[in-house]
């Protein structure tokens, strides 16, 4: 046999070799989505092939059922609403030029972010190629959708589009919140809750109701039984990703206009972080039971194929502790030296996972509440995480994952003691001030894996018993100030319906850099006592304060850095040991409007840019504190300038006039 011909029947037979291979995994492939129950035709899988809460009654799920029995229930509320009683649904339709965009032109979180009004005052405050651009619109298609937020501020960062149902499911009145139309007059006898909060407030987009939705709905219901003459009307201001400034903002701006009775507060992970309280480096990522490829390949592959995802299945299962917390380093924990973890001081600017921050805006919710006769309601928060807790290794495992690899390398027993620590400063603000009403929600609600899709949000089911347990709690509330003839109170004058302003379409535009020049180089940058520095021909040498985040330098900005507009500050810097943070306090130095991550160690020198965003309030001093948990830190810093942003679409080019709202 010559070698042509070996050739050509060794390729002919790894030909049909593969061809059979390919037509034994697609009968696979087709075999496992049948008996997985996936659609056949369809290119991309769903996340999940249990059945939709929109196809199926709620007895469906169990677990939410079984512990609302044993909820106890308020004078008037019937057990049998959790299961029968739903509000009546409303309709919106979703723009046909929207689904040809979802299904063709968006990736990854895109497919969320991109049907949004973006605040323009955010959006120019980002850099181009920056990480934070980076992050927020990867995947956009060269355009996004804007808003201008009159009070000059990026915050809130974002608001739903009104009058709308997008791709996902979501729903939005005219004021762009999730739920029917709400008359910006409030009527006679009506009491009105704004329901504050993140994406455990809005919820997935594709469940049918939100808490807030099945809260109305039941109240109502309950005013009914006790022969109450009053309407309710629960507004859902929830919207994902968002941080408590961005929340009290959206209090603001968009709450107090609609003259809400109560505002009820339910957030506490999207500022909470570990690191806090962890001194020393982290490994970067885990090397737990499958490699880091591995489990990205099998990630990407599981997006489109059952096989793939019964593959996930039995790596799981055949763990070496299947469900078990996975192995984790031992970590520098180093409590705060002035913070009692039993009794801490509100005040203590050394509160962990971002606390102070928090704390402050929740005040300037409770004074903006107050100052508009709203009764402001504060809830602890639900962690799902236990120290020990053991999952099911299929069933759980996005819970799993959310805690092993969002949260490497921090054990269960960290964010649980966190999480505990974080419902106590609640709780205790709460008690600091009489008005202030408290729900224990961490304390009421079931620590039941089958109850959430991850540590901290909720499966449907999950939802409705969340929103059930508020209800008994709030009625003691309510009741209590109805009695007393507190509400319903006649309605009050605001400033009018709180629509988004000057919505149009803009492109995403990173062309050539027009910033100016606005003050500089600084030649005030000065040490702070008990640090040492050396200025030599305009070069100064720092040496830090050995304790870690200790405040070791500061320069006075120039006055056009004050008067609250937004700006960037320029800088080279060399760190020669050590590491350190450059940022920018507020004139009462009450809180960072911005702060660079740590700066490390590095041979030569690095140009730093640092966006300090409008935010109303005067700009205070540039600050340098120590990052480093080994002692001083030494660095060298030179030409300190002030620059005007850069702006992501500097000729706000407009793609349409106006949107046109559905």
């Amino acid at each position: 046999m010559g070698v042509r011909t070996f050739l050509h029947n060794t390729v002919g037979g790894l030909a049909t070799v593969l061809m059979a291979m390919s037509v034994s995994l697609a009968l696979g492939e087709v075999a496992i989505r049948v008996i997985d129950n996936y659609p056949i035709s369809q290119l991309k899988l769903p996340r999940s092939n249990a059945p939709t809460p929109q196809s199926q009654p709620l007895t469906h799920y169990d677990a939410a059922f079984e512990h609302a029995k044993n909820v106890a229930l308020s004078d008037g509320v019937s057990r049998d609403w959790f299961i029968s009683e739903d509000p009546a649904p409303f309709q919106r339709a979703t723009p046909a030029d929207w689904k040809k965009v979802y299904d063709t032109r968006l990736q990854g979180t895109a497919s969320f972010d991109f049907f949004k009004l973006w605040n323009s005052n955010f959006v120019q405050s980002l850099e181009c190629g920056s990480p934070q651009l980076e992050s927020y619109f990867r995947g956009f298609p060269g355009y996004l959708f804007v808003f201008s937020a009159e009070d000059g501020t990026p915050y809130p960062r974002y608001r739903f589009i009104p009058n709308s149902r997008t791709p996902m499911g979501l729903r939005t009145n005219q004021y762009g919140l999730r739920g029917p139309d709400i008359a910006f007059k409030k009527e006679l006898g009506t009491i009105r809750i704004a329901v504050v909060g993140a994406s455990t407030t809005v919820h997935s987009h594709g469940y049918p109701f939100s808490y807030p939705e099945l809260l109305n709905h039941w109240l109502n219901l309950w005013a009914q039984v006790k022969n109450y003459d009053i309407k309710f009307e629960v507004m859902n201001f929830g919207r994902e990703g968002i941080n408590s400034t961005d929340i009290a903002s959206v209090v603001r701006s968009e709450a107090l206009p609609l003259d809400p009775d109560y505002i009820l507060y339910y957030e506490g992970s999207n500022q909470f972080w570990p690191g806090s309280i962890v001194k020393g480096d982290l490994p970067s990522r885990r090397t737990g039971l499958e490699s880091e490829a591995t489990q990205d390949l099998l990630d990407a592959l599981a997006e489109y194929s059952a096989v793939a995802r019964r593959v996930q299945e039995l790596t799981r299962i055949f763990a070496k502790d299947p469900g078990a917390e996975e192995d984790k380093p031992e970590l520098n924990v180093v409590w705060p030296a002035d913070v009692d973890e039993k009794d801490p001081d509100l005040e203590s600017p050394n509160l962990p996972i971002n606390l102070p921050t928090i704390l402050n805006d929740l005040e300037d919710i409770r004074k903006a509440a107050a100052h508009s006769d709203a009764q402001f309601v504060m809830t602890s928060f639900k962690w799902l995480v236990e120290d020990g807790m053991k999952l099911d290794p299929v069933r759980h495992q996005s819970i799993h994952r959310y805690l092993n690899v969002g949260f490497y390398p921090y054990s269960y027993q960290l964010m649980e003691r966190l999480a505990a620590f974080q419902n106590l400063v609640f709780a205790k603000y709460a008690q600091q001030h009489e008005d202030v009403e408290f729900i224990d929600v961490a304390a009421l609600y079931p620590s039941d894996p089958d109850l959430f899709v991850d540590a901290i949000h909720q499966t449907y089911g999950g939802v409705r018993l969340r929103a059930w347990i508020v209800l008994q709690e709030l009625i003691s509330v309510l009741e209590k100030d109805i009695q007393e003839g507190r509400y319903p109170r006649s309605a009050r004058e605001t400033s009018g319906p709180p629509v988004p302003k000057n919505i149009r379409t803009v492109e995403i535009d990173c062309g050539e850099d027009r910033a100016a020049t606005l003050s500089g180089p600084l030649t005030n940058f000065m040490p702070l006592p008990g640090a040492l520095m050396k200025l030599n021909n305009g070069v100064y040498s720092l040496t830090t304060k050995s304790e870690q985040n200790a405040y070791s330098a500061e320069a006075s900005l120039p006055e056009v850095a004050q008067s609250g507009i937004p700006y960037r500050v320029r800088f080279d810097v060399q760190v020669e040991n050590g590491s350190v943070q450059f940022g920018v306090l507020t004139e009462d130095r009450a809180k960072w409007i911005n702060i660079t991550p740590p700066i490390t160690e590095s041979e030569s020198w690095q140009s730093v840019w640092l966006t300090v965003p409008a935010n109303g309030q005067r700009s205070g001093p540039l600050l340098v504190t120590n990052a480093s948990a080994d002692g001083v830190s030494r660095i060298k810093v030179r030409e300190i300038s002030i620059y005007e942003p850069r702006q992501i679409y500097p000729k706000l080019e407009v793609l349409s006039q106006e949107i046109k709202l559905r």
